[in-house]
C-alpha cells in the first residue's frame, strides 16, 4: 500500500499486478472499486514477468515487483493513471537473472522491499542470496545500468530467503525458510559479499523463543516503526516478536490466542497504529493483535 492508501496486488498465476484505488466504501458486492492492471506477463515489452509474488511501493510512488519465474524485478513508475489497456505504464527491468554478475546470479526472485532512499532489496529464493539495487529510480537493465550488489549469500547460513523488510534506519531483515532463521543486515550501503563484508546478525533460529516455541519455516518478516521485528513460522503455526534488545517472544500460536485455530502462518504486517496482523493460510483466517501501546509508532 502506498502513502495515499492505494493497494497493489500480485497475481502469481495470472502473471500481473493490479492497482486498487484508495477507497473506504467500495467492494465487490457494492460500489465497485476502481481496479487497474498495471503490468502483465509482457513485463517491460522485452523482458517477461512470470509468477510475481513480491510487490513493494517506494517513497515516490514507484511500484516494484519481483518475478519468481522470470528471475527478475521491474520498476513501474508511479502508476496513478496508466494501465495495460490504456495509457501504458513506464515499466523497466531493474535486475535480471545475472544478478550482480556470475557467479552472483539471481534465481527465483521472491521477496522485494524498498527503503526511504528508494534502494531496492530482492531475495533469490533458489540462489540463496540478497541483492541491493541502489537508488533504483532511473536505472534499468537496458539503459543506464543499475548499481547492483550482492549483500548476503548462503555462507552466512541463509537457505531459501522468502521474506524481506527494511526499517527506518536502513537495516535489512531477511528470513531463511529452509534454514529456519532470520537475519539483520546492518544498513548495507557500501558492503558486499565480494568486498567489505556486511554486518550480519542472526536474530532468531529454529529454537524460537528457547522455551518450547520453535520456529519452523519462517516465510515472512515485518518491522514496526519502533524497531520490533515479527517473524512467521509457516510450519510451526506461530508468530514471534523480536524486541530491540533481542528478546524473543511467541505472541500467537496454533491456538490463535483462544480466538480460533491458526494453521500455517503465512504473512504478517504492522499497521501505523502498531497493531500486528497475521494470516493463517490453511486455517483460512487472519488475526489482529493489539491495542498495545508498546507497539505504537509514537
Amino acid at each position: 500500500m502506498d502513502g495515499s492508501g492505494n493497494f497493489y496486488l500480485t497475481g502469481a498465476v495470472s502473471d500481473n499486478v493490479f492497482r486498487i484505488e484508495a477507497s473506504t466504501t467500495c467492494s465487490t458486492g457494492g460500489t465497485p472499486c476502481t481496479i487497474t492492471e498495471i503490468i502483465n506477463e509482457d513485463g517491460d515489452g522485452s523482458s517477461k514477468l512470470d509468477y510475481p509474488i513480491g510487490v513493494a511501493v517506494g517513497p515516490t510512488g514507484n511500484v516494484f515487483v519481483a518475478g519468481y519465474g522470470s528471475h527478475n524485478a521491474f520498476r513501474i513508475d508511479a502508476p496513478t493513471t496508466c494501465s495495460t489497456t490504456g495509457t501504458p505504464c513506464t515499466i523497466v527491468e531493474i535486475i535480471d537473472s545475472n544478478g550482480h554478475g556470475p557467479p552472483n546470479s539471481l534465481t527465483a526472485a521472491r521477496a522485494i522491499a524498498v527503503d526511504g532512499a528508494e534502494n531496492v532489496y530482492v531475495t533469490g529464493d533458489n540462489s540463496d542470496n540478497v541483492f541491493r539495487i541502489a537508488s533504483a529510480t532511473t536505472c534499468s537493465t537496458t539503459g543506464t545500468p543499475c548499481t547492483i550488489t550482492e549483500i548476503m549469500d548462503s555462507t552466512s547460513g541463509l537457505d531459501r530467503p522468502t521474506g524481506i523488510a527494511v526499517d527506518r534506519s536502513g537495516n535489512v531483515y531477511v528470513t531463511g525458510y529452509d534454514s529456519n532463521n532470520a537475519f539483520r543486515i546492518d544498513a548495507p550501503t557500501t558492503c558486499s559479499t565480494g568486498g567489505t563484508p556486511c554486518t550480519i546478525t542472526e536474530i532468531i533460529d529454529g529454537d524460537g523463543d528457547g522455551i518450547g516455541n520453535t520456529l519452523d519455516g519462517p516465510v515472512r518478516i515485518a518491522v514496526s516503526a519502533s524497531g520490533r521485528v515479527y517473524v512467521t513460522g509457516n510450519y510451526s503455526d506461530n508468530l514471534f516478536e523480536i524486541s530491540a534488545d533481542g528478546t524473543i517472544t511467541a505472541i500467537i500460536d496454533s491456538t490463535g490466542g483462544g480466538a480460533a485455530a491458526l494453521d500455517h502462518t503465512s504473512d504478517v504486517a504492522v499497521g501505523r497504529s502498531g497493531h500486528v496482523y497475521v494470516v493463517g493460510a490453511v486455517s483460512d483466517n487472519a488475526f489482529k493483535m493489539g491495542d498495545f501501546p508498546v507497539f505504537a509508532d509514537g
